[in-house]
């Protein structure tokens, strides 16, 4: 049964590439390898900026004078971005009929705004010195990196949810899940090239930037112009024509509120079991993702992010490069587990898969509480990346197959399914405040949240998996090249 069309996976550089990242995945026909290629070059340029923002942006922000107690509030861009954003492009996209196809025109937009806001947030202090700061007040910097933050997570979403959508919009049913295992690889990819890069002196081996933050937001800039623009134009989507089409009626904020209500509203009832797993298993990862590296950089190294050089700033800085080698950690495991996960889902069945992937970030979390010390930090940290390649691949597989007969309200959906993504952010970044304060400022305490999510997770997993409802989406995820037939029938 294999497709004889094989031998020309290798007929392009694109193809090539295929080879390295999808030929462990499934034999399609060689366009849908090229639009798994590029859907997966673009979701990676845009991670390569979410991950950056993961490393750096409470530390930079805590240098610029903002208290441990606010960052919450600060780190609420991304889920109100995501909860008001998505749904509004997703309705938006849903209706639009431009000869660019629905979806791309919102990926051109928020990429173009997203480079913006990546050089304003990486020159913050030095755009606030010229404005008037000092060195003991950065309140114009820290107010513009804030507000660039904040519309920078606007502008990623307006990426990510297009971008989701594409994958029902441009492949075969029989091609979904492995191309969100593919994106999901990709994610690993971009993270461990953007922590690689942070784990690196870049402000010393080049040169010409001021703070590694600076060298780290190049190379995020470098990675949305160079794998965003490719993709953006060789993607083949057609454009969609006809009355049918939905638009959004109304800009209203009342009417905004109603499209998110009708985005949740538009998910199949099956798939809310699965947003309650992912609710959890989000709020254990924004747990994680907000206070790491500062944890790192303070708690294992002993360093002091407001010290004014000397040793304490000397070990701030060492840890939070240690930090970003952790994160390349976690992102070669997500990385080899996105591989790895599509493999053996077809014999373990995903949900249960989902649960092991759920167990080990239990495991993690309780090592963080435990203990600082550096060699059980890379160990907790690394062991996260396989948390999250199983969320972030296998509930959206469960998705792209319950909305595969929609042509209409696929944006929805899918922006639908992205408030279990967004609203434990929001409850954490309230929450979070209050528990660091209670805790004399440590930011390790937010890892109880961690544990309680990840713990909760684990345990409506467990439930799922034995509902006879989940067992259409226990097929193989991914056919691999050799062991069994093509995703396309030859």
């Amino acid at each position: 049964h294999r497709a004889p069309h094989e031998a020309q996976v290798f007929s392009s550089l694109l193809d090539g590439f295929a080879v390295i990242h999808c030929a462990m995945h499934i034999e399609c026909i060689p366009k849908h390898h090229q639009q798994c290629v590029l859907l997966s070059l673009m979701w990676g340029s845009m991670q390569v900026v979410w991950c950056i923002q993961i490393a750096f942006t409470t530390p930079t922000l805590v240098h610029l004078g903002v208290t441990k107690s606010v960052l919450g509030v600060v780190w609420l861009a991304g889920p109100l971005s995501g909860i008001f954003v998505q749904p509004i492009v997703g309705a938006a996209s849903d209706g639009c009929r431009s000869p660019w196809g629905r979806r791309r025109p919102f990926i051109a937009g928020g990429g173009l705004v997203a480079c913006v806001t990546l050089l304003l947030f990486s020159f913050a202090e030095d755009i606030g010195r010229l404005l008037g700061d000092s060195d003991d007040a950065h309140l114009v910097g820290a107010s513009i990196a804030i507000a660039a933050f904040w519309v920078q997570d606007c502008a990623l979403n307006t990426i990510q949810g297009p971008c989701r959508a594409l994958v029902a919009d441009i492949l075969p049913v029989e091609c979904h899940a492995a191309a969100n295992w593919s994106i999901s690889f990709s994610t690993g990819a971009a993270y461990w090239v953007a922590y690689g890069s942070g784990a690196l002196d870049l402000r010393g081996l080049l040169g010409i930037f001021h703070t590694q933050l600076q060298g780290m937001y190049a190379v995020a800039l470098l990675g949305m112009v160079i794998l965003g623009i490719l993709p953006l134009v060789l993607l083949s989507e057609e454009p969609v024509q006809g009355d049918e089409l939905r638009a959004v009626k109304s800009w209203k904020p009342s009417d905004i509120c109603a499209q998110v209500v009708a985005s949740y509203r538009a998910m199949p009832a099956e798939l809310m079991p699965v947003f309650l797993i992912q609710f959890w298993s989000f709020f254990a990862w924004f747990a994680f993702k907000l206070p790491v590296s500062d944890w790192v950089a303070e708690d294992v190294f002993d360093g002091d992010a407001l010290a004014q050089g000397g040793p304490g700033h000397e070990r701030f800085e060492a840890g939070i490069r240690y930090a970003s080698l952790c994160l390349m950690v976690m992102s070669l495991v997500f990385l080899t587990g996105s591989a790895a996960l599509g493999f053996m889902g077809g014999y373990v069945g995903i949900m249960r898969l989902w649960q092991c992937c759920v167990l080990a970030s239990v495991l993690s979390f309780l090592i963080m509480i435990i203990t600082a010390t550096k060699v059980l930090a890379m160990l907790a940290i690394g062991m996260i990346g396989i948390f999250f390649a199983g969320a972030f691949s296998i509930p959206w597989i469960i998705v792209s197959k319950a909305v595969r007969d929609d042509d209409q309200t696929r944006g929805r959906v899918t922006a639908g399914f992205n408030l279990s993504q967004c609203f434990p952010s929001i409850v954490v970044s309230v929450v979070s405040g209050p528990v660091v304060a209670l805790s004399g400022e440590s930011v390790a305490s937010i890892f109880y949240l961690g544990l309680l999510g990840s713990v909760a997770a684990f345990v409506l997993l467990g439930r799922t998996a034995r509902d006879d409802k989940y067992t259409r989406f226990e097929d193989t995820p991914v056919r691999f090249v050799g062991l069994s037939p093509p995703c396309v029938p030859a």
